[in-house]
């Protein structure tokens, strides 16, 4: 995830200010935010907050608010990867009636799925970033995992404030889905990875901004590289453009939605300022045995790829490109 550091940040200042003022929230999202920004430490720490045993009281379960019906549903779930017989709490929550929101009631539909150990949904051909909470849980309803568990875990997608609390019954969902014992190590790095799964051999993150030798004219831009990723075949460098693009990705006499690769070489620049020696000898040596191709992830619904303008974009360019839905980035 390119917004990672951000994470790292923020759970480090919930940590200081617990330390500083001996408050501790019980909140789900300090869960996710220490899987996807924090070390072996912070994750260990905010598991254990959440899964104390305090905070599920036969009052708490009785009817609780929205907000902590989520975070206490994570909580149970937490506690089911450890293997401890929480289901009856589980069936509680997942049966209460009286919610109105969205994602509230996401998580119950979550939770009845999990413990029914129902058929799985029909995954949708093309899945874009929903428009609101109601598109949300349709998405859930009819999509297969791991789909809409990737779709709640975009950090910069504008629904992210009203869908983290639907993160980890739909990875445990998931996970439980794939066959895989959702364990908390497991679950962890599932949420780490943005719900996807797949074997990455990532040599390259970015990190924060780009300095000012990599800004070019437009300040609105941000040069440089998310990702660089090695696979057998090739080296993939990995342009995020985020789920609030939705525009053709055009190149014509107006419009140059590619001006983000005049700046390849300022990328690699900051690529070799920021890894190890060795680890840019590597890469070096791969770029020679193996394709390059500049992936570029996009919101497939409502950021449209023109195939014509992808190869103009090549041509002035020079290099190979790639246009994905930003599930498949």
């Amino acid at each position: 995830m390119a917004a990672r550091e951000r994470f790292t940040s923020r759970i480090e200042e919930v940590r200081a200010e617990r330390a500083r003022s001996g408050v501790t929230e019980f909140n789900a999202l300090n869960v996710i935010t220490a899987c996807i920004g924090g070390g072996v430490e912070a994750i260990r720490d905010e598991i254990a907050i959440l899964m104390r045993p305090t905070h599920l009281t036969p009052r708490m379960l009785a009817h609780p608010p929205e907000f902590l019906l989520r975070t206490l549903a994570a909580s149970l779930l937490l506690r089911r990867c450890s293997g401890e017989e929480v289901d009856g709490e589980l069936a509680k929550l997942a049966n209460l009636k009286g919610y109105k929101e969205a994602s509230t009631r996401v998580v119950q539909a979550a939770l009845q799925r999990i413990l029914a150990v129902r058929r799985a949904r029909d995954q949708p051909s093309a899945t874009g970033y929903p428009e609101d909470e109601a598109e949300f849980r349709q998405l859930a309803e009819r999509a297969a995992p791991p789909v809409p568990a990737q779709v709640a875990l975009v950090p910069d997608g504008p629904l992210w404030g009203r869908l983290f609390g639907c993160v980890v019954p739909l990875a445990y969902e998931a996970l439980a889905h794939g066959k895989t014992a959702p364990d908390l190590e497991v679950l962890g790095a599932f949420i780490r990875q943005g719900g996807d799964a797949r074997p990455r051999e990532l040599c390259y993150e970015r990190r924060g901004g780009t300095s000012d030798g990599v800004w070019r004219q437009d300040v609105t831009e941000v040069p440089g590289f998310d990702a660089v990723e090695l696979t057998a075949e090739s080296v993939l460098v990995h342009h995020y453009m985020g789920v609030r693009w939705q525009a053709p990705l055009l190149l014509d006499s107006d419009v140059d939605a590619f001006h983000f690769l005049a700046h390849v070489d300022a990328g690699w620049a900051q690529v070799r300022a920021t890894i190890g020696d060795d680890a840019w000898t590597r890469l070096v040596r791969a770029r020679t045995e193996r394709k390059t191709v500049h992936r570029v992830s996009i919101d497939p619904v409502n950021a449209t790829e023109d195939p014509a303008s992808t190869e103009r974009a090549r041509q002035r360019y020079g290099v190979e490109i790639e246009v994905v839905g930003f599930l498949y980035a």
